[in-house]
């Protein structure tokens, strides 16, 4: 009846010798009742075999071809010379050890001492066996001797006498062997035990309400292994339980049909059951599934008409069962309604160290000569335990000089049979996500989630959206709004773009370049090139950079020559740049180039949608000649600092940036879009545009009479200092006119800049500009006056201070620009797109 498959020497799982006419019309019609609802297939001889005098050759094959040998001693089993010869046989099994029976002995109603010793009722039963079946007798009284010594359960010491309760008590055990689990885990686990326990889900057992569980995260992090894990603890507690695994790729393989023919089958416990199409199947799980609490893990599913065909509302199932997805798609749950969803996390530092080596080196430590070679390995993994496993037993027993290789290729070319577990993740994905994805991995890792899609979207809609889809798909994470991504699908997503390249007749080619080995000729597909990346390391030489290939890109929307970041500064490198830059493509919305070799961009250069530009440590002596480019929908500008979002009053400051031979920057007070901005550079003079001026650490600003917080749209500040000694408070408060608190600011930059800096005997005066909009809503409080309390300590001398506050009418009025020496820098704190550091 069952349709597990049980191995080919055993047929049943369950041979129990009992006398009938003791307990078969209630114990055992209650205990072979609930093997059949647990999925146990007993022999029964009352259905299987006639009854004679003596054992048939039938029942003893039976005997034999069982699993577990269950022998249920009673008052009167003694009595019986057909259960004495089952007990022999039965011990004999047991002797044989091949193939290995579990022998199983349960005290009905009698003690194990009358049982073994022959007293009482069996010392009556064995009088008269001395008179009918007198050769036998001592073989059967040293079975009942060997039965009793051996381990049993006992009705009345485990339960009481309820029947029920150690009926189920029983078939547990029996379960935990023969039934449907405990499944197949990998070897050489890491913290999944630990994570199980974390996530408690015994604790839905016998509930009354229908439990949806759902755990999420990217390919190979151990999604399948946990469920697995969860699945072997809570097996037994359940009527019927089934394990779809890979339901995506059974689904892809033999259809749904299959995946809902195989849940039917294990969980009913029957053959005799078809479907025709997923609508039928889906039916019959509605109409069977409610009979009984169930465990049912579907496992990667990918889509939500799996889910509908599979398990579509709690309504489906009785009371008390549990039903646990896996699932690349966080939406996707949380679309299916999904209960609880539990995100996988990445193995951290020991942990991850350990999962490795027990691969590598088959124990829990590297071994000391390759200690660092297999830090170096997990730090790089990133605590991806399927990589940390294909790696360390790649490495098994290889030598110095192949760990050294290994190491190296990484690095390069990622190990394919993780790119091939990574890579469904990515074929999953709608056209334009891939492409995001792909501009994200190439261009914007460490960016901020907001910048990023004005970059790659003018309208932000549809990048938002797709950013969170990639988000809930693992294939990028945000931390503190910035956008993050893990070593390996980066890795993936190189390995794409390196296959876009040698595609014939591609119109969507990004270029991808992390060191002199990765240089290419651009010449034959400089047309198709949408994005160029070329980001530099520390100690670069010689980076050719052809201007005519460049020339010919017209369909560049990224472009971006960077310094890859070194212990927080930027590196300086040797750009050898040949040819001619006659034009650059004006469908640009992002231009990074550090160290641009030219003094003027081409004249023709006209990017109407333009979002950033970054040309730090260049050359560079004038963006555009004339005021034919509008830059008010301009996110920011290294060299020039704006903003998307600006009032139309401004756009008449921004149509051009002028940079002059002393290479100055221009200071502009943003719109309301920018929360902050700050920029440090040498400097002793506080620009007329502060109106409020004072000597020492205090500004009073009086409010207009006409004072309005709906009319506030910021303040502007400007301090002259000296520095003094390494202290990094600095900062101001604000009061309002009766003492109250206003808000104030402490910036953490000031630090950033200053950091590794001397103190010099010589130190110039430094000027701080700063800029706050109206976001700070205690200003609603403010009226008369209000007072700037900047901090002074021993190590900041603070020398002459300057405050502005803005309303709606001092926007019509032209700025005053200070000039900043050749040795400035700039930090711009953008309440929108995170910290934007600038330094000469």
């Amino acid at each position: 009846m069952a349709t597990r498959s049980i191995p080919h020497r055993w047929k049943y799982d369950v041979f129990v010798s009992f006398r009938g006419e003791d307990i078969r019309k209630n114990f055992m019609d209650h205990m072979f009742n609930d093997f059949m609802q647990k999925g146990i297939h007993a022999f029964r001889d009352d259905n299987d075999l006639p009854r004679g005098e003596y054992i048939s050759p039938q029942l003893y094959k039976a005997i034999e071809r069982s699993r577990f040998l269950i022998v249920i001693f009673s008052k009167d089993y003694a009595s019986s010379s057909w259960c004495l010869r089952e007990l022999v046989k039965i011990l004999e099994c047991m002797k044989m050890g091949k193939p290995k029976h579990e022998v199983q002995i349960i005290f009905y109603d009698v003690k194990p001492n009358v049982v073994r010793k022959q007293t009482g009722s069996y010392a009556e039963e064995f009088a008269q066996h001395d008179v009918l079946n007198r050769a036998e007798v001592d073989k059967w009284k040293e079975a009942l001797s060997v039965a009793a010594d051996l381990s049993g359960f006992d009705l009345q010491e485990m339960t009481n006498g309820y029947e029920f309760k150690f009926i189920d008590n029983i078939s547990k055990e029996i379960l935990k062997v023969i039934s449907g689990g405990p499944l197949d885990v990998a070897e050489n686990l890491v913290s999944v035990d630990a994570r199980v326990r974390e996530l408690n889900l015994l604790r839905f057992v016998g509930s009354d309400k229908v439990h949806m569980f759902g755990i999420c995260g990217f390919s190979g992090i151990g999604k399948t292994t946990i469920a697995k894990a969860i699945y072997n603890s809570l097996y037994t507690y359940f009527e019927g339980r089934c394990f779809c695994e890979d339901v995506q790729g059974v689904t892809k393989q033999q259809g749904l049909i299959y995946v809902q023919m195989q849940m039917l089958v294990k969980i009913l416990k029957t053959e005799n059951l078809k479907v025709s199409s997923v609508s039928e199947g889906t039916k019959v799980i509605k109409q069977r599934m409610a009979c009984k609490p169930i465990l049912l893990v579907l496992d990667d599913v990918n889509d939500l008409e799996q889910l509908k065909a599979l398990a579509g509302s709690p309504d489906w199932f009785s009371p008390g069962s549990l039903i646990i997805f896996t699932c690349k798609d966080k939406q996707l749950l949380r679309s299916h309604k999904v209960d609880k969803i539990y995100e996988m996390e990445i193995l951290y530092d020991s942990k991850a160290l350990k999962l490795f080596s027990l691969n590598a080196f088959g124990k829990r430590h590297p071994t000391d000569d390759f200690e660092e070679f297999a830090f170096q390995i997990v730090k790089y993994l990133q605590g991806h335990p399927l990589a940390l496993k294909v790696i360390g037993r790649s490495l098994y027993g290889k030598s110095m000089h192949v760990w050294k290789s290994e190491l190296k290729r990484l690095q390069t070319f990622p190990n394919s049979d993780i790119l091939q577990k990574l890579r469904p993740s990515f074929d999953g994905l709608a056209s334009d996500q891939k492409r995001m994805f792909l501009d994200i991995a190439c261009a914007f890792i460490g960016e901020n989630k907001e910048f990023v899609a004005s970059v790659l979207d003018s309208s932000n809609c549809s990048a938002n959206a797709n950013i969170e889809v990639l988000v809930d798909k693992f294939m990028v994470t945000v931390c503190e709004d910035f956008l993050q991504m893990h070593e390996l699908i980066q890795c993936m997503a190189r390995e794409i773009t390196r296959e876009e390249f040698s595609m014939p007749g591609n119109h969507s080619i990004r270029l991808w370049i992390s060191s002199e080995d990765d240089i290419v000729s651009v010449n034959k597909v400089a047309e198709e090139v949408e994005v160029l990346v070329l980001l530099l390391k520390k100690n670069c030489q010689n980076i050719p950079i052809d201007g005519e290939a460049l020339t010919r890109m017209k369909n560049l929307r990224i472009l971006k020559i960077c310094f890859l970041k070194v212990e927080g500064r930027w590196q300086p490198f040797a750009v050898n740049f040949s040819g001619r830059l006659d034009l650059l493509s004006n469908k640009l919305r992002l231009l990074y180039w550090h160290g641009l070799p030219l003094e003027f961009l081409p004249s023709d250069f006209y990017p109407e949608n333009i979002v950033a530009i970054d040309l730090s440590y260049s050359h560079i002596k004038q963006l555009w000649t004339t005021a034919k480019v509008s830059i008010s929908e301009t996110q920011c500008l290294d060299s020039f600092v704006t903003s998307q979002g600006f009032t139309n009053r401004f756009s008449s400051f921004l149509h051009y940036a002028g940079i002059q031979n002393n290479r100055c920057g221009l200071f502009r007070l943003p719109g309301s879009s920018i929360r902050g901005m700050n920029m440090f550079y040498e400097g002793n003079s506080i620009p007329i545009w502060f109106t409020n001026k004072s000597i020492g650490n205090q500004v009073k600003v009086e409010l207009p009479l006409d004072w309005s917080f709906s009319k506030f749209r910021g303040y502007g500040i400007c301090a002259i200092f000296k520095r003094k000694g390494p202290s990094t408070d600095f900062g101001y408060d604000v009061n309002n006119f009766d003492g109250a608190d206003l808000g104030g600011c402490s910036p953490t930059y000031y630090s950033e800049y200053f950091k590794g800096k001397p103190i010099r005997i010589d130190e110039s005066d430094m000027i701080w500009l700063h800029y706050m909009t109206s976001e700070i809503w205690d200003w609603e409080e403010a009226k008369n006056f209000v007072t700037f309390c900047f901090k002074e300590n021993v190590d900041i001398e603070l020398k002459e201070c300057g405050v502005r506050v803005i309303c709606d009418e001092d926007l019509d009025q032209d700025l005053d620009l200070p000039t900043i020496s050749e040795h400035g820098g700039v930090f711009c704190l953008f309440g929108k797109y995170g910290q934007i550091r600038w330094s000469w």
